[in-house]
């Protein structure tokens, strides 16, 4: 049975329809809102909603980390993990406005994977068939809900490819996560899942223009960098532009996707610098040999980043990305913006947890 939710600024109304069980966040964003987001899985905090309505919501995930950024004594919501009972009215705190054709309307998918790599003990990469084709831009991410758990989760994208009904994407094993589990622990091919997508603004188009790349990942947030990379030198951005990637793991023995970023440093001719950051010991020689196109260094990445931006002068005409946990991501956007004077408008953010 849907049911109505009514949207309301100081200024307009929007009215939805919205099933049994549907998070007010996609119901809305299906319906070609633009409701404000940004990891849509109760981590960011940015889709803050105010119920009008008494009793009529449902709060799927009461301890989400998300709800630390809303303001205390308040009866505010986190839209993505919140359904409704019956007919709401909710109040929204910035601009309502519709979306534009610059990014691929969200939609629901029914999904299957295919196939999977273990990349290294904790990170597996896999394909999932979609049962239809997704258009996507590189950077975009994608919500998954097996039919067997609750919750969504959100992957990266790290296709070449920007309309297939394939996708590639990169899970990091997490102690005691649902989904992690069910992906590393059992044989789930061809068993059903849920899509969501595509979401995020984390891309180099269509408003960054013509600049130069900076991105700094950890972990799996290296995915949807590569998709990033790969439509640039796909579509000749590297050929004018320069790219200066930071990457940041444990150490050797959690190291993967090095030999794609050592691929595409030699195929950009020049125009893609990587560097490689291990946080728990010092790169030895072996791996450097290895991978030649890519510079080694011990430590934190998002130091390590800032030092090469201050000491090469990496700032001017520059989009930034920053893609990894929020701990990471948070302090990395911080020191951007207070060390560097970075203005928002030029800092792309994926962040997950």
């Amino acid at each position: 049975m849907n049911m109505r939710v009514c949207f309301k600024t100081k200024r307009n109304t929007e009215e939805i329809s919205i099933g049994q069980d549907e998070n007010i966040l996609f119901a809305g964003l299906k319906a070609g809102l633009a409701l404000p987001h940004e990891c849509a899985s109760g981590t960011c905090g940015t889709c803050q909603g105010q119920p009008l309505t008494e009793d009529s919501l449902i709060d799927n995930w009461k301890h989400a980390p998300g709800k630390k950024h809303m303001p205390k004594d308040t009866n505010r919501i986190l839209m993505c993990q919140s359904s409704c009972s019956q007919d709401t009215n909710i109040r929204l705190f910035g601009p309502l406005k519709k979306q534009t054709d610059e990014y691929p309307r969200p939609n629901y998918f029914d999904a299957v994977m295919t196939s999977s790599t273990r990349e290294n003990d904790d990170v597996i990469s896999f394909k999932l068939k979609l049962d239809r084709n997704f258009t996507f831009i590189a950077g975009q991410f994608i919500m998954l809900r097996p039919d067997e758990l609750s919750g969504w989760r959100a992957y990266s994208i790290c296709n070449t490819k920007l309309s297939s009904d394939e996708i590639e994407l990169v899970l990091k094993k997490i102690p005691n996560g649902g989904f992690s589990n069910w992906l590393f622990k059992y044989s789930n091919f061809e068993k059903p899942l849920k899509a969501f997508g595509p979401l995020g603004k984390a891309s180099l188009k269509p408003k960054s223009g013509d600049t130069d790349i900076i991105a700094i990942a950890g972990g799996s947030g290296i995915a949807g960098i590569i998709s990033v990379l790969e439509d640039a030198l796909k579509t000749n951005h590297l050929k004018s532009f320069k790219a200066n990637i930071f990457f940041g793991l444990r150490d050797k023995e959690t190291s993967f996707f090095l030999e794609r970023l050592n691929d595409l440093v030699l195929q950009s001719k020049n125009s893609l610098q990587v560097t490689v950051g291990y946080s728990e010991c010092t790169p030895k020689d072996n791996i450097k040999k290895l991978f030649p196109c890519i510079s080694f260094k011990a430590g934190w990445i998002h130091e390590i980043a800032l030092n090469e931006i201050r000491s090469k002068n990496l700032l001017e005409g520059t989009t930034f990305f920053i893609a990894g946990p929020p701990v990471m991501v948070d302090k990395t956007e911080e020191k951007l913006k207070e060390e560097l004077n970075i203005k928002p408008e030029n800092i792309r953010i994926d962040r997950f947890g």
